[in-house]
């Protein structure tokens, strides 16, 4: 008798791994939903990083606001994300809000020259990244990224050719 309980007890607990598996399998998968949702956010944060820095590439040689917005726009669609719901990127003008709707904002500030130090441009982006599965938190993540260049105009260094559009993004 005693060993007929405990054979019984041996295949009892063979249940047991399937259990603790069906315990374990909801923690596993929201981990690696955490590790996939957070290279999704860096590579969002890199190719914004990258938008910015052309941006105020393009900004330091002089180019006008429409040719920095389409720079920034074709960096961010090139990276795989979508500049906004509706349009293109939006510039927001000093002391404005962005709208909701709109994910990729630009702005432009020129710092104007004085005696002992060049003109810069400095130019931020700025994205609201859609979370795929918003379990914890907000469903969009914000990625903000500001670049400062000096002033480079060819023709004439004294003079900052990028104003169309002065200002940095509104919080």
């Amino acid at each position: 008798m005693r060993k007929f309980l405990q054979r019984r007890w041996i295949r009892d607990n063979q249940g047991q791994a399937l259990v603790e598996f069906a315990l374990v399998l909801p923690l596993l998968l929201l981990f690696l939903y955490a590790v996939i949702q957070f290279g999704l956010i860096f590579y969002a944060f890199i190719t914004i990083e990258e938008a910015t820095r052309e941006g105020v590439r393009l900004a330091s040689l002089g180019e006008t606001a429409t040719q920095i917005g389409q720079a920034i726009d074709s960096q961010v669609t090139g990276g795989g994300l979508s500049p906004s719901a509706t349009t293109s990127s939006q510039y927001i003008p000093p002391g404005h809000k962005r709208s909701t709707t709109d994910r990729l904002a630009w702005g432009v500030q020129v710092q104007p020259s004085n005696s002992s130090t060049p003109s810069t441009i400095s130019v931020q982006v700025a994205y609201l990244y859609p979370v795929v599965i918003p379990v914890f938190g907000p469903a969009n993540f914000q990625l903000q990224q500001t670049y400062t260049m000096a002033q480079e105009d060819p023709h004439n260094p004294s003079i900052p050719v990028a104003q169309e559009g002065p200002g940095p993004l509104g919080s």
